[in-house]
């Protein structure tokens, strides 16, 4: 049986400090696993997903934070990693691409999918093994952003108005 308790409003400003340290201990694991631009963007977001969700995945505070995501703390992280997300596949290059989505619209999609996925196997009634919650994310953040970085997939469209 699972008691749901309505926070009070110390209560929120507290899992607020929480969140904050949550998330700036979060980044910095994932910060110090990236490997820099030595390595293709494959391998380097590979690294950084890999250490994000092990994190997640061993922070004894997971399951009670990432039950109530709504923090403005943890939107700000999503946010500020989606953005990041999207300044390394942009890689600064300044060329003219195909019409397609932005890859700041990859980059919330495959951060939101990071962050769903994790979440559901914290807090499920059944955590699954750690390494399968790594590899499942992996495949739909890599499925996500293969578009975003290789010219030669196709994007499917329909024209304006066929929808």
């Amino acid at each position: 049986m699972t008691v749901e308790l309505a926070l009070t409003p110390p209560d929120r400003a507290a899992q607020g400090q929480e969140w904050d340290a949550y998330v700036q201990e979060l980044a910095a694991v994932v910060a110090a696993a990236d490997p820099g631009s030595t390595y293709d963007w494959e391998a380097r977001e590979r690294m950084r997903t890999s250490a994000w969700v092990r994190h997640v995945y061993e922070h004894p505070a997971s399951a009670l934070l990432l039950r109530h995501p709504d923090t403005g703390a943890a939107a700000g992280a999503r946010r500020r990693e989606a953005a990041e997300l999207a300044g390394r596949l942009d890689g600064g290059r300044a060329v003219a691409r195909p019409a397609r989505p932005s890859s700041d619209a990859w980059a919330a999609a495959a951060v939101a999918a990071m962050w769903e996925i994790t979440t559901a196997a914290v807090t499920g009634p059944e955590r699954l093994p750690r390494e399968r919650v790594v590899s499942d994310v992996w495949t739909v953040v890599r499925t996500l952003l293969v578009p975003a970085v290789d010219r030669h997939t196709p994007v499917f469209r329909r024209p304006r108005g066929a929808w």
